[in-house]
């Protein structure tokens, strides 16, 4: 099933986002927008209990079981570490694991955005597995005030298409 995704993020606080991912999967019918409040621990104050999905960076493998356990309220925890992104997902916490290479890197997704892409398509009932075959465009906000989009790290234009990670 082809999907194209469109996410968007404004910075919200210190490791707060508020995340717009909008689906286009021409077999289900119109556009679905997801938005949701995606947060990077350690985050300041009580940030971390509202967000919808709640990463952080570590290569241990019980870690989102762990994630999970502390924020009740994610619906996707994600724990990431080089070419590994390990996720629990919903309410009952299925285990989800996406590799593929240093994500992050110039031209590829970072971990985060693939964990926003994970909490739209439950929201959205698509099966996660939809994730091999998903286009991305990651809209940036501007670096600076009335300075129009943005740019990745690598100095490409703010509109760009994801190198997708496998899920195994």
């Amino acid at each position: 099933m082809p999907l194209t995704a469109w996410v968007t993020t404004v910075a919200e606080a210190r490791s707060v986002e508020r995340v717009r991912v909008r689906l286009r999967c021409p077999e289900r019918g119109p556009d679905f927008v997801d938005e949701h409040v995606r947060v990077a621990l350690p985050a300041p104050g009580a940030w971390a209990r509202v967000g919808d999905v709640v990463h952080e960076g570590s290569a241990a493998p019980c870690r989102p079981g762990v994630l999970a356990a502390r924020y009740p309220g994610a619906l996707v925890v994600a724990a990431h570490d080089g070419g590994v992104c390990r996720l629990r997902v919903g309410p009952r916490g299925a285990a989800v694991v996406l590799r593929g290479p240093r994500c992050g890197g110039p031209g590829v997704l970072p971990w985060p955005v693939w964990a926003s892409l994970v909490h739209a398509l439950v929201v959205a009932g698509v099966p996660v597995g939809g994730l091999g075959v998903v286009r991305v465009r990651l809209t940036l906000p501007a670096a600076r005030a009335g300075t129009p989009g943005g740019t990745v790290p690598s100095g490409r234009p703010e509109r760009w298409r994801g190198l997708p990670c496998r899920r195994g």
